[in-house]
């Protein structure tokens, strides 16, 4: 399919090159208001380039009301937005290109044993 793609490309005299995508994790301990923001802003201004995760190593279960009132406040969807664990007993997470972490000085020992 790729041949294909490029050889009618030649064709024409000129190469389009696929735009990559990469998945970024935001990591915090509850998950529930600073990574939460981070993914919708990633998601909404990156999202040619960007797919956006957020994560917590202890989550607290619910999204804080304050950040969904400044993530609507600033135009952003809320749509899909929950706190989940960093790693879902049984799943397998999708493949992240970078990740950016906010945790507590005794978190940050175990996250990188991960």
């Amino acid at each position: 399919m790729l041949r294909a793609f490029v050889l009618h490309a030649r064709r024409r005299r000129e190469l389009i090159v696929p735009t990559p995508r990469y998945n970024v994790l935001f990591l915090c301990t509850g998950n529930s208001a600073r990574s939460i923001m981070a993914e919708a802003i990633l998601n909404q201004k990156g999202r040619s380039a960007f797919t956006a995760y957020s994560a917590g190593s202890h989550p607290g279960g619910r999204v804080r009301p304050e950040a969904l009132k400044q993530i609507t406040a600033a135009r952003l969807s809320t749509a899909g937005l929950r706190s989940r664990f960093a790693v879902a007993k049984g799943k397998r997470p999708p493949r992240r290109d970078a990740g950016a972490a906010s945790v507590s000085a005794n978190e940050g020992a175990y996250l990188q044993a991960e």
